[in-house]
């Protein structure tokens, strides 16, 4: 059992304490004492006289306390900005040419746009993805089945998970490559838990190279007036329900990768709904971007039925009603 001690309480109303407000606060406490007892000099405290020198050495720290207070307040609020609750944005990538389980479908992109609209870069952004309000059985009963360690879906291209180059034989002579499909998620089936895990950027700024696998791509900067994509899941309407596969730090899936990026977790979504906490953090911020979003069947219809009829923004503006206000 995980002994957890988040409280659920939104960054925006939890008490962050700022550089410089303590020393000034101490030193305006301080100020206040040294004014009293410079104004009343014949005060006795334990029934001794207060010194003459003690009130100014008091005026004197307070003033000092104040300054340094006040300078530390000003530098923070100058080399730091504050992240406002983003945008959904919506990608569609068609299939009209294969089907599976007796239908053709779409893979449809869900992402998060994060605009820096302040004059600070934020450098080593990350963002980290829980699931929450599920415990770890409704979790394993959503997972989708694995097949010898290979997802029982089987997404054909271009939406399956992505791809590995094998070695094959033609004859006795000739070597070539052959794609071959390489289905599987990262989370645990047996216990499953989505906490605290790391999200892709589109635009990574520091790939993690991995020799032998594909980069991690889970770090960005965002410069001022800069817009960043962070890849949150896709979605994919199956027999009336919605396969539902949340991206994890290998990024989303190309079809140039030489090596499978492999989701965080593939669910089945049938009447149930998905909670999802979604952390950003980053040097240049003056506290966490947190937002919330709730996924159910009948949004992710909402949004099929207006792009079924073109009508693409709307299906955005339906999307956008999945992210809760805190």
């Amino acid at each position: 059992m995980l002994l957890s001690l988040d409280t659920h309480i939104p960054y925006s109303r939890r008490l962050v304490v700022t550089p410089g407000v303590i020393s000034l606060l101490l030193g305006l406490i301080i100020l206040v004492i040294g004014g009293v007892l410079l104004h009343y000099p014949s005060l006795q405290i334990l029934g001794r006289t207060i010194p003459e020198i003690v009130p100014g050495l008091l005026i004197g720290v307070g003033i000092t306390l104040v300054s340094t207070g006040l300078n530390e307040y000003s530098r923070f609020r100058s080399t730091t900005i504050e992240l406002v609750k983003p945008v959904l944005d919506l990608e569609v990538f068609p299939n009209k040419t294969v089907e599976t389980m007796t239908r053709k479908f779409d893979a449809y992109r869900v992402s998060a746009l994060i605009r820096n609209k302040g004059s600070v870069i934020i450098r080593d952004a990350k963002a980290v993805i829980e699931l929450e309000d599920i415990d770890t059985e409704t979790l394993k009963k959503m997972l989708v089945p694995k097949e010898n360690g290979n997802c029982a879906v089987k997404c054909p291209a271009p939406v399956d998970c992505g791809v590995k180059r094998v070695a094959k034989k033609v004859d006795t002579h000739e070597v070539k490559d052959e794609i071959k499909s390489e289905r599987t998620y990262l989370v645990n089936a047996d216990s499953p838990k989505i906490v605290g895990e790391l999200l892709p950027w589109a635009t990574p700024e520091k790939p993690v190279p991995r020799p032998g696998s594909a980069d991690y791509v889970h770090i960005t900067s965002i410069s001022p007036h800069q817009t960043a994509r962070l890849l949150l899941f896709e979605f994919i309407p199956i027999d009336n329900r919605f396969l539902v596969r949340i991206f994890s730090e290998y990024g989303a899936p190309g079809p140039a990768d030489p090596h499978p990026r492999h989701f965080r977790a593939c669910l089945i979504m049938g009447d149930d709904e998905l909670k999802f906490k979604v952390t950003v953090a980053g040097e240049g911020l003056r506290k966490p971007l947190q937002f919330h979003l709730v996924i159910s069947k009948k949004l992710l219809d909402e949004v099929l039925k207006y792009i079924k009829e073109n009508s693409v923004s709307k299906a955005v503006n339906e999307l956008q009603k999945c992210v809760l206000n805190h």
